[in-house]
């Protein structure tokens, strides 16, 4: 079982569980992924070609992947990033950020009904297809009306390729400010489809 268990095994194995996801979200006859296409986590596993040096990364994964070799475990509830679309927002909060960042006291699109991952990274993504906006919250938290987070920022968005959207120069993110995970982000680092931090 380990010899054919390479990339493309993994990925489709990931691909398999996630469709779970995937019938609630096809009912809604608008509905558009994220990102586009091209983006990683939209590109079919069988269209991934297998790395040259796949079978050194499964065995990597098997053998180190946990204290006990083969036990792989998945999770989409605990540490997940869920991405909520704005125009399913139902008020605008204003949001507390303990780390201050430009986003610290700005109003955010918000749905009481949205739910925040219960691991301690508790990030939640809020995004605005129509101009490419992503607001990236880190450690959220929820209660009695009021929002805060440990890190947020607004990732500024696009209206077509290459053309800024317009936007309120309180609310935009630094070019070098902390994204959620902690990092800077570089001056140079400039997408027509909203920009993610990377690991």
């Amino acid at each position: 079982m380990r010899e054919g268990f390479d990339r493309r095994t993994l990925l489709g194995a990931l691909g398999a569980v996630g469709c779970g996801f995937r019938p609630a979200i096809a009912r809604a006859e608008a509905y558009t992924r994220p990102y586009g296409p091209n983006a990683p986590w939209n590109v079919p596993a069988a269209s991934v070609a297998t790395h040259p040096q796949s079978a050194l990364y499964a065995e990597r994964l098997w053998s180190l992947g946990s204290a006990t070799p083969g036990n792989v475990n998945l999770t989409f509830a605990g540490y997940t990033y869920p991405v909520y679309d704005v125009r399913e927002a139902t008020l605008e909060v204003t949001v507390s950020v303990k780390w201050r960042t430009a986003l610290h006291g700005t109003k955010l699109p918000w749905n009481p009904a949205w739910k925040i991952p219960s691991g301690s990274d508790r990030q939640v993504i809020l995004l605005d297809p129509p101009t490419g906006r992503e607001w990236n919250l880190w450690q959220v938290s929820y209660k009695n009306g009021r929002l805060s987070c440990t890190n947020g920022n607004l990732v500024p968005g696009t209206i077509g390729p290459g053309r800024s959207a317009s936007r309120p120069r309180a609310a935009a993110a630094s070019p070098t400010s902390p994204c959620s995970c902690g990092r800077k982000r570089s001056k140079r680092a400039k997408s027509a489809t909203p920009s993610r931090c990377r690991s």
